[in-house]
């Protein structure tokens, strides 16, 4: 799981350089709808409601087979806002001993 985050925050942040071509945004939400599915089945699994909910409709904002059109100013935000998520993520997650479920 950590690999993933990973590889979606970095192509989070490299989605926000403007001269990317129009495929790069569609690789972007094949991944990151991927991503959340996984990041939902496990945050019901360790029964955090909330974090399952907020990747399920991260994913359904980022779903590839029916696109949300809007302007490049608010990918912007929703983008910043998704790497949060996914930082939110590893907080959340953290076992009381201080490590995550991702070390295990």
């Amino acid at each position: 799981m950590l690999i993933s985050k990973i590889v979606s925050i970095t192509m989070l942040l490299w989605a926000l350089y403007p001269e990317n071509p129009y495929g790069y945004y569609v690789l972007l939400r094949i991944v990151l709808f991927i991503v959340c599915i996984f990041f939902v089945i496990d945050a019901k699994e360790k029964l955090n409601t909330p974090m399952a909910v907020a990747f399920g409709i991260t994913g359904i904002i980022y779903n590839p087979v029916i696109s949300i059109h809007l302007t490049r100013e608010i990918w912007t935000v929703i983008n910043v806002l998704t790497v949060f998520l996914f930082g939110l993520e590893g907080f959340l997650f953290r076992k009381p001993n201080g490590g995550t479920d991702e070390q295990e």
